[in-house]
């Protein structure tokens, strides 16, 4: 039998309260609501499967050179992490597809086709608007499956990057796991995301075949120096 919104819901504040304050869900409700939550995550995997194979086809419509397109589930610990203060229903991240791509002129055909063919998607465009850490990329969050479908009707995350976009996000996590630290989402330390957020935008120029401006080249190479001393005495990594 199919997991109504309800029990999805159920489940989501369930585990949502246990991580604010064990003290409040018993022992017993946890397993219950970690099977529903599991249960409703795997029913991603078929519309995400279609997602993928339809952003294999946009990129090879688009003549994109070389495209490499992945997919993949949020994992158990993702899906907790994000939880307080999130609805597990509402979730619009939980199947996801990326293209990595060799331009930003690819990007946007890809995503103008994407557009075209799923108008009532939800568009972010990191690139002209880039996170805080100086994350970029294009999110798009479309429907897929239900009507005649044999699986349910789900919300799909696309991102699509640039090869040095996707460097940058691959570093960022890398960072992530040598540290310990939620860089993708913290706010400090500043010594490495002042450095990561100048590092974007030096791709960013040499993206656009734009000469890097002298006061962002030595910017960047100050917060170098910072970011490694940091990594040095912090975390004892030797850059």
């Amino acid at each position: 039998m199919a997991l109504t919104r309800s029990q999805v819901d159920k489940a989501g504040r369930t585990l949502s309260s246990f991580l604010k304050d064990p003290q409040t869900v018993s022992v017993e409700d946890i397993t219950p609501a970690l099977a529903v939550a599991d249960e409703y995550r795997a029913t991603f995997q078929e519309p995400m499967n279609a997602a993928a194979m339809w952003l294999r086809s946009m990129t090879k419509t688009e003549g994109c050179v070389q495209p490499v397109v992945s997919q993949r589930l949020k994992e158990r610990r993702s899906v907790l992490r994000k939880l307080p203060g999130a609805s597990l229903w509402r979730m619009q991240d939980l199947g996801g597809c990326r293209a990595v791509l060799q331009s930003t002129t690819e990007v946007r055909r890809v995503q103008a086709r994407i557009q075209a063919r799923q108008p009532d998607a939800k568009v972010y465009d990191y690139i002209d608007h880039p996170q805080a850490s100086g994350y970029r990329g294009v999110h798009i969050v479309a429907k897929y499956g239900g009507g005649s479908s044999s699986y349910p009707e789900r919300s799909i995350e696309i991102q699509i990057r640039t090869q040095l976009m996707h460097q940058w996000a691959i570093t960022i996590e890398r960072l992530s796991d040598a540290t310990g630290l939620d860089l993708k989402h913290d706010r400090e330390p500043t010594e490495i995301l002042d450095y990561m957020a100048l590092v974007s935008q030096f791709f960013d120029s040499a993206e656009k075949a734009s000469t890097v401006p002298d006061g962002l080249k030595r910017r960047l190479d100050a917060a170098e120096a910072t970011f490694k001393e940091y990594m040095r005495r912090n975390h004892g990594i030797a850059l």
